[in-house]
């Protein structure tokens, strides 16, 4: 996943919790004698009281850390309550945690079939999902249907990145312009417009992308390759043009950006091949 598409996992499904239930820390000793009556916000399907101390306990859980303890606590609130959106939702990023993706999906869809039109969050999640699974039309069209509520840069980067995959590069400059109207000047945004446009062969407007990303962001802290890549890809502009002194002193400083990386890596599995 890329930094501006999605925010950690972990973030996201805590501030829907949050959202969802509107209220204080599982403890509350008010809970035990007068469990509130929670309603999806979009459905108005009320949840059974008993499950509300089970999910807010287990958002806890995996807010902090600890997903072993979640884990059950969402499946005792599913057993209790088969509409507990927020259950599923919650136990679809645990299973992603514990790296069973089928089953995360799974979740993530029974929380949307729940939800009517649809639970917003696990369908910007399923996106995601689908697309580190490489699933890009399944990406592009979960993404859609949220941009469709509520249009976010993340979300046009997101879809972008799956348009770009695809190879419909045309579609992803679309949705990378989108993507720059509501966030401002980015790099990363900008660099990836100008990987789009490098597939479009637009050299003068790829390179000025390219430009633009290092103006705003010299030292490469938005890329997560220290600006090799780019630096590789105007090399091959470069090539193209025929400009071959532009294109040594690019292919050089993409060999720097490589060695920078491969220095901060902490373990070799890290290391930039």
């Amino acid at each position: 996943m890329n930094s501006t598409g999605r925010n950690t996992l972990i973030t996201i499904c805590s501030i829907t919790a949050t959202i969802v239930f509107q209220l204080g820390s599982f403890d509350t000793p008010l809970l035990a004698k007068n469990p509130p009556q929670v309603q999806h916000q979009s459905s108005g399907i009320t949840l059974s009281p008993s499950t509300v101390p089970l999910i807010r306990k287990a958002d806890y859980w995996r807010e902090h850390g600890e997903i072993e303890k979640a884990m059950p606590l969402y499946n005792q609130a599913i057993k209790l309550d088969r509409n507990a959106a927020a259950a599923y939702f919650g136990r679809a990023c645990v299973w992603e945690e514990f790296g069973k993706m089928e089953k995360a999906l799974a979740d993530f869809t029974s929380a949307i079939n729940i939800e009517k039109p649809f639970h917003e969050p696990a369908m910007r999640l399923r996106g995601d999902l689908y697309q580190s699974l490489r699933r890009y039309e399944d990406a592009i069209r979960d993404y859609s249907k949220v941009i469709n509520l509520h249009p976010t840069d993340g979300l046009y980067f997101s879809r972008a990145t799956c348009h770009l995959r695809l190879n419909k590069p045309a579609l992803a400059v679309s949705d990378y312009n989108e993507a720059l109207k509501i966030a401002g000047p980015r790099a990363s945004i900008f660099e990836k417009r100008g990987d789009a446009y490098f597939v479009l062969k637009q050299d003068a407007k790829a390179l000025a992308d390219y430009e633009k990303a290092l103006k705003l962001d010299p030292e490469g802290d938005e890329s997560k390759d220290g600006h090799e890549h780019l630096h590789k890809t105007r090399a091959e502009i470069y090539k193209r043009l025929g400009k071959m002194d532009l294109y040594k002193k690019e292919a050089a400083a993409a060999a720097v950006g490589r060695n920078a990386n491969i220095d901060l890596a902490p373990f070799a599995s890290d290391q930039i091949k």
